[in-house]
């Protein structure tokens, strides 16, 4: 008998919170609750409070789960669980921008109606407004059978502060008289305690709008402005360099005049190493333009995202992100084809070099020609490769371990002295 009552206080205190006639008060609002509420579970409630059993309710961990993901403010059964009605509240930007349903115009109500459709023609809609103690209400009923069964739902739902306010009952069988009437004496009881003014929308902060303009536009005109400059450069030196290497060719007419050989080498330009050599170029040669154009994107996106700005910044923002991804990725690839149709020149997919004192001639993926060393702009090395660039994307590739005559190393250092870097 000590424990019966023991168990009886224990649940009179969860299951039992919300006693009928009580009133349960939200921030803004309350709710009276009718006779028929014998049962009131929430968030509040933990999953190993025994109300649940009490209830008949078996997996506690689950419900909990339901009413996070849906907004669940309260659970409100009947004896025997017979009638159940959960009482739902959100915030959105439609709710935001409507405000107040007392504000909206008949037609910005019967928008909103509009607005609630149903994609399944076996699903009949019932939705108007009612008054109730002077607060517009929506009243919106599904009934029909879908793909995974019968449906049927009812709700009554407001909006006031910016908020939605919404009791549902939903079932796999038609609503019974007693769950409609349920459904519409709890909206009967609520009370708006506290009407709060509609914010005024931030004013625009010119000066930060500014600004993302201004980092906007160097993310999208740099590339504009300086490829031309780079191209008209590239122009510029090519016209000095085809004069330099008239003036060589005339000076060296024979074998001869390039002085002593000092190195062979023999490069496979597989499709492989082509490969590579576009990687490297793509991010290695080019990391620090890679690093500053993504610090510019993130400057861009921290801006439109962190501070309040407008929706056509953030999809500027997130565009132009989204694009300069896009390009960062694919260029190995786009580098590639271009340097494979180079490569595919020659009669054949290995480079011959033969390194003079005063020059040195490529066969096999080109036309035997000589080519003096002020022709190589620069030399980088990557892997077992040394990169001899003959202009900003092209570069002869000398194997490390082709060497016939000559070794790696005193190659390195004879190069090195040549082109001065």
């Amino acid at each position: 008998m000590l424990l019966a009552v023991l168990l009886c206080a224990v649940c009179s205190l969860s299951a039992f919170a919300e006693p009928s006639g009580e009133v349960w008060t939200g921030d803004d609002f309350t709710v009276t609750l009718p006779e028929e509420i014998v049962y009131t579970f929430s968030l509040s409630v933990p999953a190993d409070d025994p109300a649940w059993v009490t209830a008949g309710i078996g997996d506690p961990a689950a419900i909990l789960e339901e009413y996070q993901e849906m907004g669940v403010l309260a659970d409100f059964y009947t004896e025997g669980r017979k009638e159940n009605v959960r009482m739902l509240s959100n915030e959105n930007s439609s709710a935001q921008n409507m405000y107040d349903l007392k504000e909206l115009t008949e037609e910005q109500r019967q928008s909103f109606l509009d607005g609630i459709q149903t994609q399944n023609d076996d699903v009949t809609l019932e939705k108007e407004f009612v008054d109730i103690n002077g607060q517009p209400f929506y009243r919106i009923q599904f009934d029909g059978a879908t793909t995974v069964g019968e449906i049927h739902e009812l709700q009554y739902g407001t909006i006031f502060n910016g908020h939605t306010l919404t009791f549902l009952v939903d079932s796999e069988t038609p609503l019974t008289a007693e769950q409609s009437a349920l459904v519409e004496k709890l909206a009967d009881t609520v009370e708006i305690t506290k009407l709060l003014p509609k914010p005024e929308p931030d004013p625009v902060n010119l000066g930060l709008m500014l600004t993302i303009l201004g980092v906007m536009a160097v993310v999208v005109l740099a590339p504009v402005i300086y490829l031309p400059l780079r191209k008209r450069r590239d122009k510029k030196q090519k016209a000095q360099m085809a004069e330099l290497l008239s003036r060589y060719r005339k000076t060296h007419t024979d074998e001869n005049s390039y002085g002593a050989l000092k190195f062979v080498n023999e490069t496979d330009c597989t499709r492989e190493a082509v490969r590579d050599f576009s990687r490297y170029h793509a991010y290695g040669k080019n990391l620090v333009s890679l690093l500053l154009g993504a610090a510019l994107c993130a400057m861009v996106l921290l801006s439109v995202f962190l501070f309040d700005t407008t929706w056509w910044l953030k999809a500027v923002g997130f565009g132009i992100t989204v694009y300069y991804l896009y390009r960062a990725v694919s260029m190995p690839r786009a580098i590639e084809k271009v340097q494979q149709k180079v490569f595919g020149r020659g009669t054949s997919s290995t480079a011959r070099y033969m390194f003079f004192e005063d020059g040195f001639r490529v066969t096999g993926i080109q036309s035997a020609s000589v080519f003096p060393y002020f022709q190589i702009t620069s030399v980088k090395r990557h892997g077992h490769y040394l990169y001899l660039y003959y202009g900003y994307d092209n570069a002869y590739l000398v194997d490390e371990y082709g060497f016939s005559m000559g070794s790696f190393e005193e190659f390195t250092a004879f190069i090195s002295e040549k082109i001065k870097k």
